[in-house]
């Protein structure tokens, strides 16, 4: 299953996320993305190379059964349609994922993937999560639909910002309902987060070891939230 069983603990870790992206909750209002001039060209996403380093998974999802998790519940699914990995959040708050489970990978690894936004995608954050132990321990990358991010970690029943403690803005980021390519690394104690090819944050933390990977929607308010993924590329560093 890939949302958190937890619904109190799914609540309280939305509640947090919905504070870092609309600024509601103690502490200030993340800062408001100032654009300069036009905003920037649409890259061809078709032409952005995968990370250097030996492949050891790729996916363009036009196969059905090729390893990631598969659900439907009444407040969230994950799919293959239409040749892309879907999730669904029927509701707010909720952090929903899929996970990789099926091949054997090493703890250090980049994963870079398309990002479609799709409905109700201005109320959450969608991306990547790696070295899941449970759904209490791991990390995560997430971007906005406003041109923001954060690199952070669920452990036990905390959840904290280590890119900074509320989400940030980035130009790399194109906004609104246009894709993304986002390449994130877990490799030794670094964790860093590129868009399109971009380098946007790096940090370190010494945590979790190891784990799985997953593809991750978290919505914050309204009625819930789409997240498209396609062309999944997992490289040893």
């Amino acid at each position: 299953m890939g949302r958190c069983p937890q619904l109190g603990a799914t609540t309280l870790s939305l509640i947090w996320i919905a504070a870092l992206i609309g600024g509601c909750g103690p502490g200030p209002a993340p800062p408001t993305l100032t654009r300069v001039g036009e905003p920037p060209v649409t890259p061809d996403l078709s032409g952005i190379t995968v990370p250097s380093g030996q492949l050891l998974f790729q996916d363009d999802f036009s196969a059905a059964n090729s390893g990631w998790e598969v659900f439907a519940e009444p407040e969230a699914s994950a799919a293959y349609v239409d040749g892309e990995y879907v999730l669904r959040l029927n509701r707010a708050p909720l952090r929903a994922w899929g996970l990789l489970p099926g091949p054997t990978l090493p703890a250090d690894l980049t994963l870079s993937v398309t990002v479609y936004p799709g409905a109700g995608a201005a109320s959450g954050g969608y991306g990547v999560i790696c070295r899941f132990a449970d759904d209490q321990h791991y990390y995560f990358f997430l971007i906005t639909s406003a041109s923001q991010f954060i690199i952070g970690k669920r452990s036990g029943g905390t959840q904290t910002g280590l890119s900074s403690p509320k989400f940030r803005p980035s130009d790399a980021i194109l906004p609104g309902d246009t894709p993304n390519r986002l390449t994130t690394a877990c490799v030794g104690n670094r964790l860093s987060l590129s868009v399109n090819t971009v380098p946007v944050a790096e940090v370190t933390d010494n945590e979790f070891p190891n784990g799985a990977v997953g593809l991750v929607a978290a919505a914050t308010r309204g009625e819930g939230l789409e997240a498209r993924f396609d062309d999944v590329a997992i490289n040893a560093p």
